[in-house]
């Protein structure tokens, strides 16, 4: 259930992020996106908007690892100089992405307990 709220919602976010920036560069004075970063937020969009629209719950669960990865990294990559070629790091962006990671993480946690409970009772 979660997963699948995640997959949609962060979907959701970074496909129309991207789609914002191929017809301007920033979104007001929050953040400035550069062009690599356009076609990496529509493919984690459209990523996490097919994980929503997955029929079972393991292929919903692995796109959520995929995006809370996906994510990470490039929370990560942003500290870095050799990423400024590729992102324009913006504090509301940093935000969107720590705030994905995190809510990602939880939602992986959440259902691994619930798998391994399921798993313990039909024993």
């Amino acid at each position: 259930m979660y997963v699948a709220l995640y997959n949609r919602l962060t979907g959701w976010l970074w496909f129309a992020i991207g789609i914002w920036s191929l017809f301007s560069r920033n979104i007001g004075d929050y953040i400035d996106i550069a062009r690599p970063e356009t076609y990496i937020s529509l493919g984690i969009g459209l990523l996490g908007m097919f994980g929503a629209r997955g029929g079972r719950l393991r292929n919903q669960t692995i796109i959520c690892g995929i995006l809370t990865v996906v994510n990470l990294a490039c929370l990560v990559l942003i500290g870095t100089p050799m990423a400024s070629m590729i992102f324009s790091p913006t504090p509301l962006e940093g935000v969107f992405r720590f705030l994905c990671v995190v809510w990602g993480i939880y939602c992986l946690y959440h259902e691994l307990h619930l798998w391994t409970v399921r798993l313990k009772t039909t024993e």
